[in-house]
């Protein structure tokens, strides 16, 4: 009786270490593109590919492959405060070993069809910024964004700034907790808001910012 215990016991493990999720790991700050490592995921894994676009006045571009669990997928997270400044990264995930192998991938979100939100930027400084202007939100269900804080940027420059401007819903819940070339050194504020005032308010409020 005892050997065939054993021998279930051994073609049980076998199958576990079978089942295994193998998925390429890598990242690049300021690329498009890494070297992967082949990583074995714990249960409950998926592979992932998160590709990130950052706009300081001038674009970074970086990539991030791994193992995740409960991230959303499919989804592109973003935010903007003028032309100058924007983000939003591409999260993708698969279920099948090294099926991450693509690399950088982003796609066009087209033009802002969302509500107005107010927005402004401020160097060297974590205490606010007076808003005097509006930006049209990329999606109708994004809201406006306060952030004050210190962030290295991809090439590794360092800048304290705050912004006011718009946020996806699913970055405010992310909370910035999966950037990939960027890093938030000090996050002094992060609260997202909903729009006020109505659409014709708005528009008339554009027209006197612009």
């Amino acid at each position: 009786m005892k050997p065939v215990i054993i021998s279930i016991f051994l073609i049980s493990f076998s199958l576990s270490i079978a089942a295994v999720l193998q998925c390429y790991s890598c990242r690049a700050k300021n690329n498009v593109t890494c070297e992967p490592e082949i990583v074995n995921c714990t249960e409950g894994d998926r592979c992932v590919t998160i590709s990130e676009y950052w706009k300081y006045y001038k674009i970074y571009r970086s990539v991030s492959k791994g193992c995740a669990e409960g991230l959303p997928c499919g989804v592109i997270p973003h935010g903007g405060v003028n032309c100058n400044i924007s983000l939003r990264y591409n999260i993708q995930c698969c279920d099948t070993d090294l099926c991450n192998a693509k690399s950088y991938e982003m796609p066009d979100l087209g033009e802002p069809r969302g509500r107005l939100c107010p927005s402004c930027h401020k160097d060297d400084t974590i205490d606010g910024c007076e808003a005097k202007k509006m930006v049209r939100c990329q999606e109708e269900g994004d809201k406006c964004l306060r952030f004050s804080g210190t962030v290295k940027h991809p090439d590794g420059y360092v800048t304290t700034y705050s912004v006011r401007g718009c946020v996806s819903p699913m970055e405010c819940e992310l909370n910035l907790k999966r950037l990939v070339g960027i890093e938030v050194i000090q996050q002094s504020k992060y609260e997202c808001t909903d729009p006020k005032g109505s659409l014709t308010e708005e528009e008339k409020l554009l027209k006197t910012t612009k």
